[in-house]
């Protein structure tokens, strides 16, 4: 947890923390031609609700003809839980099972049962883990209005339109589209400059 409490009527951040060995990796929430998402099945007491994982941007892996997108070595899924504005008693008991596919050249399905026990207070301070949640932050994608984004239809799959910040040059970017089917995951994307913009071309 990033608090070390639970405060009445107040969210709290929860991470689900994967630590993979060199060379190994797990999978985002579109995991591309491969894989399986990491999936959290939560057991909350009576008021408590899970929100979404908010998914960390991804990186591409390519293994022969197929293209996933992933984590390696470390990462930490947040989740938001909604706290009841009345919580009785002094301790909650937060617990989850997590289910996961890590994979070098074989995959090898995971899973663990996880619990956290937690004081409920009035106030709270940040947690032993609480620099953790803070890099977590930093690798969520952000919507920055100094870009601009249009996409629409173009030969066989979409033209997507960028307008970066005055002053930023794009040298290479990727689409990861956030659900599956969408994109031809392993084709060519293409990036040409057009006056102030650029032109990512996806299948």
């Amino acid at each position: 947890a990033e608090a070390d409490a639970v405060r009445p009527g107040r969210p709290l951040l929860l991470g689900i923390r994967l630590q993979m060995e060199e060379g190994w990796h797990t999978y985002w929430r579109n995991p591309g031609d491969s894989g399986l998402a990491t999936r959290v099945r939560w057991q909350l007491p009576q008021g408590f609700s899970a929100g979404e994982i908010q998914w960390p941007r991804p990186m591409r892996f390519s293994t022969g003809p197929l293209v996933s997108y992933g984590y390696e070595r470390d990462v930490l899924l947040l989740v938001e839980v909604t706290v009841p504005p009345a919580v009785p008693g002094r301790e909650v008991r937060l617990a989850g099972r997590v289910d996961w596919l890590e994979c070098l050249e074989a995959c090898i399905p995971g899973k663990a049962e996880l619990a956290l026990a937690l004081p409920v207070r009035p106030a709270s301070a940040p947690g032993p883990q609480a620099a953790l949640f803070a890099e977590a932050r930093r690798r969520l994608p952000v919507k920055d209005a100094g870009w601009g984004f249009a996409a629409r239809p173009g030969g066989d799959g979409f033209l997507l339109d960028v307008r970066p910040p005055r002053g930023t040059t794009l040298r290479e970017a990727w689409f990861y589209a956030a659900a599956p089917r969408v994109v031809d995951h392993a084709g060519p994307q293409t990036l040409a400059r057009e006056g102030t913009a650029h032109r990512l071309t996806v299948p």
